[in-house]
């Protein structure tokens, strides 16, 4: 059999295919096929290709209202070629053409609004925009399954506004303190109160502190800490753990973390990665995601898994931050293989992109396929010069007119909102990634031999400069379908920000350098003292974190007792000839140390942590033990009768309890944490407040 090579490019991906002239012969496998034929139901023997397809067209033509004459019929007819075996992922895809086809004729019932003269509707910027604002408010209890995703959903808004035009600079003081109590002091942010620092969290932490923008803004994050924690994330293969996602979506998060901060690309001393030979975080980093490149051509999240349109981008945004794209892509990437496998993630009719093979369109891919283009072309095209006037024409390497279609018509929610694809509800997600892309078809990317803001370490990815595409510059059937007034913001196509937010926030990183730096260089070359080290006192946990993470469960509880109007915790330590233990009242329960600890201040955080991690679900457990919770053997969230007070250490007898914190439940006006109801919270005083409440994001 000879060998026939599946695609140009690296030689070490080879298929055998039998060629014409090695034609199968009929045997054995042949008898085995049509024997499993004849098993099949008869609903499964389906129709030769040609004549389903013919009878698919008659019904459209005979049932379907007069199409807008500027519509192609590659946008308003079934796909040309089906497959004649039906399985559930064709019936799937059959059902999602039939939903988007009246959307993209225009004949949809929920179109109200007048199409342009090439049969798209128009962009519902007012009505997306309402949408977003009202997403950065309250949210129902139903959404507690995204407590941890709280930087996410402010970055989503945000972004989204910036893509509309609208100033998020307003929510400056609101983002701060949202974000305050989310940053670990051992560096990083959490999805919320409590929580373990996260790549994907700190990431979209940044990014939305970036945007608001300020000094104030960015002073909140503490750069010394991140830059050792990213450092602990560091992976002897290259890559980075984002704590509990795929070491792909964490190399870019840290990659572009440490870029627009200007963090030094030394390790910490402390790194495991060092123990491997790797001295920075980039050590290893191109390998890596050369090895994540499939047989299909896409990229995956780690080598050996499936190949992924979210992870397709993370890659060549990460290649691209690491140097010019002309030479860091074709390194490390197969850059016919990849374009063979981007190409096929477009659909007609939808004209939207899917995630992976052989699954359904979604309006999210706009941006995570989408912005992979204006990279591959800038890989392809080389750098152009800054000086010049206007780069030189280029072709598409993707439909254009078919992405933007799908976006206007059929991504667009009647009451605002952008959405995953027809038959879906809008979110904030999609609204942002689904606009991202949108903004990706408006503007022409490239980039150039120069920054103004950024010499040395990472200037590459501050060399990108943009053009607005314009109808007159549509060559062949490629053209613009989109009115002026549908324009959104043009993004960074690597930070996912606008340019100025990403140039501003990298600008104040450099002049506000040499304190940090000086820092981290003292810790690199060692001559930082032990027992300076604020985190070195308290050692490490069993999972390596340090112990100092956990000295904030007091200010925790406290922030949760302000919020739902409870009386301040309550404190009663003890001293024993072993140790020191802590009693602490909460609404009127209790709870206490389950170890002996050594010394009165950690007694009180492990009783502060014992009843915050059961009192943030008050509403759940109605702040008792739950039940088959290890505690170990201590009963936890005993009642106290109302009116009781407890001796506090070194003070005199008090009596905090108040009949008000004796309800329970999350509903009532004093506990009710959205602030639409109940009191004014402004009376209570300052505190670390949540992101999404009434006055925070």
């Amino acid at each position: 059999m000879p060998l026939i090579i599946a695609a140009t490019g690296k030689q070490r991906r080879k298929v055998r295919f039998p060629s014409a002239s090695h034609a199968a012969q009929p045997g054995k496998g042949e008898d085995k096929i049509g024997r499993f034929r004849d098993r099949l139901p008869a609903s499964s023997r389906t129709l030769p290709a040609s004549t389903y397809q013919d009878s698919r067209n008659q019904h459209a033509r005979m049932d379907d209202p007069l199409v807008h004459p500027g519509i192609p019929t590659l946008f308003t007819e079934p796909p040309r070629i089906h497959d004649a075996l039906i399985t559930e992922t064709t019936e799937v895809q059959d059902e999602t053409v039939n939903k988007c086809l009246p959307f993209l004729k225009g004949i949809h019932a929920n179109q109200q609004d007048p199409l342009n003269r090439h049969g798209v509707p128009p962009l519902k910027r007012d009505e997306h925009i309402s949408y977003l604002y009202d997403s950065l408010e309250d949210y129902p209890a139903s959404f507690v399954g995204l407590d941890a995703s709280r930087p996410w959903m402010v970055y989503w808004a945000l972004a989204g506004l910036c893509l509309l035009g609208e100033d998020v600079s307003k929510y400056r003081e609101r983002a701060i303190s949202s974000f305050q109590p989310m940053q670990n002091p051992t560096g990083g942010f959490g999805g919320g109160h409590g929580q373990i620092s996260h790549c994907a969290s700190s990431y979209a932490a940044v990014l939305s502190l970036a945007m608001v923008g300020g000094e104030e803004a960015f002073r909140l994050i503490d750069r010394r800490e991140m830059w050792r924690w990213l450092g602990r994330l560091k992976q002897p293969d290259g890559a980075s753990h984002s704590a509990r996602a795929g070491k792909k979506t964490g190399a870019y998060c840290a990659m572009v973390i440490i870029s627009l901060l200007g963090l030094p690309l030394s390790l910490p001393p402390e790194a495991k990665a060092r123990q491997s030979g790797l001295e920075t975080f980039t050590s290893g980093l191109s390998e890596y995601l050369s090895r994540c490149q499939t047989f299909e051509g896409g990229i995956s999240g780690s080598p050996g898994s499936e190949a992924h349109g979210a992870y397709a981008f993370c890659a060549l945004a990460c290649l691209c931050i690491l140097g010019q794209p002309e030479v860091t892509v074709p390194r490390s990437m197969d850059i016919s293989l990849l374009l063979s496998w981007l190409s096929s993630r477009q659909y007609a009719p939808e004209g939207g992109f899917s995630g992976r093979t052989n699954k359904l369109v979604d309006g999210c891919y706009s941006h995570w396929v989408g912005s992979c283009w204006p990279l591959i072309q800038s890989a392809l095209n080389g750098t152009q010069p800054a000086a010049a006037a206007r780069p030189p024409p280029a072709d598409n390497l993707y439909s254009r007119e078919g992405l933007t279609r799908y976006i206007l018509a059929c991504c667009q929610s009647k009451n605002g909102g952008l959405r995953d694809k027809p038959g879906k509800h809008p979110d904030s997600y999609h609204t942002c990634y689904t606009l991202t892309g949108l903004s990706s078809v408006q503007y022409r990317h490239y980039h150039t031999d120069s920054s103004s803001i950024s010499q040395g370490e990472f200037s590459s990815a501050f060399s990108w400069k943009y053009l607005p595409v314009f109808e007159s510059d549509g060559q062949g059937s490629d053209i613009n379908v989109f009115g002026e007034n549908d324009r959104l913001m043009a993004f960074h196509p690597l930070f996912v920000i606008p340019h100025k937010a990403a140039e501003r926030m990298r600008l104040w990183a450099r002049s506000n350098a040499s304190g940090v730096i000086a820092g981290i260089l003292c810790s690199i070359k060692g001559f930082e003292a032990a027992n300076t080290d604020p985190i070195s006192s308290y050692g490490t946990d069993s999972i390596g974190h340090p112990l100092v993470f956990k000295m904030y469960y007091v200010l925790y509880l406290a922030s949760l007792c302000r919020r739902r109007r409870w009386p301040e915790p309550l404190y009663e330590s003890h001293a024993s000839t072993t140790g020191y233990t802590c009693i602490v009242r909460v609404n009127n329960r209790e709870y206490q140390t389950d170890v002996v600890c050594d010394s009165e201040t950690l007694a009180q955080e492990n009783a502060a942590m014992r009843a915050y991690l059961i009192c943030r679900n008050f509403s759940v457990n109605d702040g008792k033990c739950p039940v088959g919770h290890d505690n170990g053997g201590v009963v936890q969230g005993i009642p106290v009768a109302i009116g009781t007070g407890r001796r506090v250490r070194y003070g005199d007898e008090i009596d905090m309890s108040t009949s008000e914190g004796s309800r329970s439940g999350g509903s009532s006006p004093e506990s009710y944490e959205g602030g639409r109801m109940g009191l004014d919270r402004r009376s209570i005083g300052p505190s670390r407040a949540l992101a999404f409440s009434s006055r925070n994001l």
